[in-house]
């Protein structure tokens, strides 16, 4: 792997509903139609290297996003980022309907470096303690960053995509400093591939396309050696069914 690489992922979920298309966000405001007016966010505020999660909601797919790379967050409660609301949401279609899909989607990233095999994951075995790699930066941007086309006055509105982005970014470099947590199986310090991730998931709430949630990573090399025979993989925990009868 060189300096850079860039990729993109989609996640798409497709069904019909009948469900209205409600924003549960006290920070977007439906006109009498349901399509949002504008997305207030607010500065990234939060300790460098705070865990911050937020919910991608605006479409009929409602899907909890974190500055570790996860997409969905188990069954725990979480604190939105923006609103400071409490909510239980991992993965919820069609909105409202305490239908769950999903108990944690991240990623996993492995690679040659320096002759020794290398793999950073967001998560792995079932969530035992510090069994992965992939961490909210420690500069700043560990903070989940709120963007929006739909209103100009908005920080970020330049750079939007959707009627809200979801944008922050993880690394598996702070490993390498004198503060670690040893090798779940090993003992050892985990060895970074020196990379980081940066998480941009996208949402709007037209009726055709309110089923879908894109996701764009981009992944970039930021040490100084190169990555050789990168591979790039995807773990998730499906969980499906009803609120009430989960675990």
């Amino acid at each position: 792997m060189h300096r850079s690489l860039s990729l993109c992922l989609l996640y798409v979920i497709i069904c019909s509903s009948a469900a209205p298309i409600v924003s549960a966000r006290t920070v977007v405001c439906p006109d009498s139609t349901g399509v949002p007016q504008t997305y207030k966010t607010v500065a990234d505020t939060a300790a460098p290297g705070g865990v911050a999660y937020a919910a991608q909601n605006v479409g009929n797919w409602v899907l909890d996003v974190s500055n570790l790379c996860w997409l969905g967050s188990g069954l725990g409660y979480t604190v939105d980022y923006f609103t400071a609301e409490e909510y239980e949401i991992s993965s919820e279609f069609p909105k409202h309907s305490q239908l769950y899909n999903l108990y944690l989607l991240t990623y996993w990233v492995g690679g040659i470096l320096n002759g020794d095999t290398l793999v950073s994951s967001g998560e792995n075995l079932d969530f035992e303690v510090f069994g992965y790699e992939l961490v909210p930066v420690m500069d700043g941007r560990g903070a989940v960053t709120g963007r929006s086309v739909l209103d100009p006055s908005v920080p970020g509105y330049e750079d939007a995509v959707s009627e809200l982005d979801l944008v922050s970014t993880c690394t598996d470099t702070w490993w390498s400093n004198d503060s670690y947590w040893p090798d779940y199986f090993y003992g050892w310090p985990p060895k970074p591939l020196y990379i980081e991730i940066t998480q941009s998931i996208y949402g709007w709430s037209s009726a055709t396309v309110e089923d879908v949630v894109l996701g764009d990573l981009a992944v970039k090399n930021v040490g100084q050696q190169t990555i050789e025979k990168l591979f790039f993989g995807l773990y998730s925990r499906p969980l499906v069914g009803h609120l009430q009868w989960l675990p």
